[in-house]
């Protein structure tokens, strides 16, 4: 089943499709995170800024938690928190 083959689905309907497949695969997870295409954009901090700011929860997270704002507003605590959490998932799928 395509995740973004949904019409009229909204962001939070594709993210919670996403979700339910994931669990359901777990495998899917390192086969994502293994693709060029998402490297790429895992390795840019400018765009995975973009992408938690456009996250609603991501952004109460971020108002409740001014740890969690600091690391993910600096490009470089981003990566280097990627750096290391990266291998990790992509092994524990």
């Amino acid at each position: 089943m395509n995740p973004f083959a949904g019409g009229g689905m909204d962001l939070q309907q594709m993210q919670q499709q996403m979700q339910a497949q994931l669990q359901q695969n777990p495998q899917l997870m390192s086969q994502m995170l293994n693709n060029p295409m998402v490297q790429s954009m895992l390795s840019d901090p400018n765009m995975i800024q973009q992408m938690l700011q456009s996250s609603p929860q991501i952004q109460r997270l971020m108002d409740a938690n001014p740890e969690m704002a600091q690391i993910l507003n600096n490009p470089e605590n981003l990566r280097q928190t990627l750096e290391v959490c990266m291998p990790l998932l992509v092994v524990g799928s």
